[in-house]
C-alpha cells in the first residue's frame, strides 16, 4: 500500500479541478496539473510566488484573507472538530 502523502500527490494531479495550496503568508506551495493548464503557470514558475499570481485580490471571495490569516481548516465530520488541511 502506498504512503498517504504519495497517494495524495497522485490524487491532486489526477483531479480535473484546479487546486492551489498556499502557506500562511500566501506563498504557493503546491498546485496541480489542472491548475497549471488553466492558468498557464508551471509548478516551477508558481512555487514560492504569491497566490495573487493566480487569484488577484479583486477576484477573491469574501473571507479569503481571514481564512489565510487563521489557516484553512476542513471540518472533521466524524469528530465534530476541524483539522488543518495538509498535502
Amino acid at each position: 500500500m502506498e504512503a498517504r502523502p504519495e497517494l495524495a500527490e497522485k490524487f491532486l494531479d489526477q483531479v480535473a479541478d484546479a487546486v492551489i495550496c498556499a502557506d500562511r503568508s500566501g506563498a504557493i506551495i503546491r498546485l496541480n496539473r489542472a491548475c497549471a493548464a488553466l492558468f498557464g503557470y508551471s509548478a516551477e514558475e508558481a512555487l514560492g510566488q504569491s497566490v495573487e499570481l493566480i487569484i488577484p485580490r479583486a477576484a477573491r471571495l469574501s473571507g479569503f484573507d481571514a481564512a489565510m490569516a487563521k489557516r484553512s481548516t476542513i471540518p472533521n465530520a466524524d469528530a465534530g472538530t476541524s483539522t488543518e488541511s495538509r498535502f
